[in-house]
């Protein structure tokens, strides 16, 4: 039995997110394929305890040996440390001293290597093995770019400055002077990948999966000749989700308040409080964090991820697709997946095609929704289907 280290951060949880969801595909198809698998994942306690664990006994029940390597204690509160600037700022942000003191300790006896995270990367880059692949996160520069703002707090703006700073050249070429020659370096969007390889770290595209979804948990049918029931699943208590609600109320109910036609929204996820409409034709709806959501996709017409964070992969819009529900998102969201077309597979809002002009013809043409339907779970079977990339991984390690 081939046996393969996989590398990561958070823990593996289906209803994480990216990272989380990446990390459980990962080591359940490799278990599942008669691989010893082993994974070490950095995170921290309060992590952890705010963590569903139903996904982490899972695979330990399925023989995934877990490794959990707490960065909770680690930090260099030395003044020199507060001050790092450029590639020495990055090492920081992804603890690459403290994970390359941890591999020190360990028995890198494996036969194939797998990571997901730019700081496991850049610690292994310091060992002796060989035949690994590395999936870059998300651009750190570019999440505090557009996830952060500048304020009249200097410490603030500093490490603002400071993170931007992190995606300059010659920041990019020392990761690419430290990482081993013989690695494969993968991104899942393709417009990270053109960026590092464009600064001098070769990096090539490698397509994101969502969960498997079988073709009888599907969408199949839709009925809306009376009224259209629409999905946002998501943490309203976050930042994105409060500016979202707040779209919501100062935008997207006023729009649909003035079509002759009843819209239902169905929220799935953490809450702060029930807020409810001012208009007759518009009901909302709040369920709450739920463990299985399948049911939902198949109860709802529609699809709604309306967020212009240009970073990264929309994992939500891919899993709308697997479950054939189509999806109304930002045309942002073609930059982590370019093959996204407009009333083909998905729905596409920008300042040109506005929200009404969808909804308009969505209820003008009552076959437009099946055949979004359709092309969308056909794109999703051909690109980010989970049974056929992680195998396509695979098959570039040497074992």
């Amino acid at each position: 039995m081939k046996k393969i280290a996989f590398f990561s951060t958070s823990l593996p949880d289906l209803t994480q997110g990216g990272t989380g969801i990446t990390n459980y595909l990962f080591c359940d198809y490799l278990i599942k394929n008669n691989f010893y698998i082993e994974g070490f994942f950095r995170t921290n306690k309060k992590f952890i305890s705010e963590s569903n664990q139903t996904s982490l006994d899972y695979l330990k029940n399925l023989g995934v040996k877990i490794n959990i390597i707490d960065d909770g204690d680690y930090y260099e509160e030395s003044f020199l440390s507060k001050l790092k600037f450029g590639y020495e700022y990055l090492k920081k942000i992804y603890h690459v001293n403290f994970l390359k003191r941890y591999l020190k300790k360990i028995d890198l006896n494996f036969d194939g290597y797998i990571c997901y995270d730019l700081g496991w990367i850049l610690a292994l880059s310091s060992t002796n093995i060989k035949n690994c692949i590395g999936i870059l996160n998300d651009p750190i520069h570019q999440r505090i770019k557009f996830g952060s703002n500048l304020t009249f707090n200097l410490k603030d703006n500093f490490n603002y400055f400071r993170g931007i700073f992190l995606g300059n050249k010659n920041v990019i070429k020392k990761i690419n002077h430290e990482v081993k020659k013989d690695f494969k370096i993968f991104s899942f969007s393709k417009h990270h990948a053109e960026e590092y390889t464009l600064k001098g770290l070769k990096c090539d595209v490698f397509p994101y999966s969502s969960e498997y979804i079988s073709k009888d948990k599907i969408k199949q049918s839709f009925d809306i000749e009376n009224k259209i029931k629409i999905l946002h699943v998501g943490d309203l208590r976050t930042s994105v989700g409060r500016s979202f609600i707040k779209f919501f109320k100062d935008e997207i109910e006023l729009i649909l308040s003035r079509l002759k036609f009843e819209f239902e929204f169905n929220f799935v996820g953490k809450y702060e409080k029930k807020i409810f409409s001012d208009y007759k034709n518009i009901k909302l709806n709040f369920h709450g964090f739920q463990n299985n959501i399948e049911k939902y996709y198949k109860k709802n017409d529609l699809y709604l991820v309306i967020s212009s964070y240009p970073v990264g992969t929309r994992t939500r819009v891919i899993t709308s697709q697997s479950f054939g529900l189509p999806c109304i998102t930002d045309i942002n969201a073609k930059k982590g997946i370019p093959l996204l077309e407009n009333n083909k597979n998905c729905f596409l809002l920008d300042k040109k095609k506005k929200l009404d002009e969808i909804f308009h013809k969505i209820i003008n043409e009552k076959d437009l929704l099946k055949k979004v339907s359709i092309n969308a779970r056909n794109y999703w079977e051909q690109n980010h289907n989970p049974m056929k990339n992680i195998q396509k991984l695979i098959n570039m390690l040497d074992i």
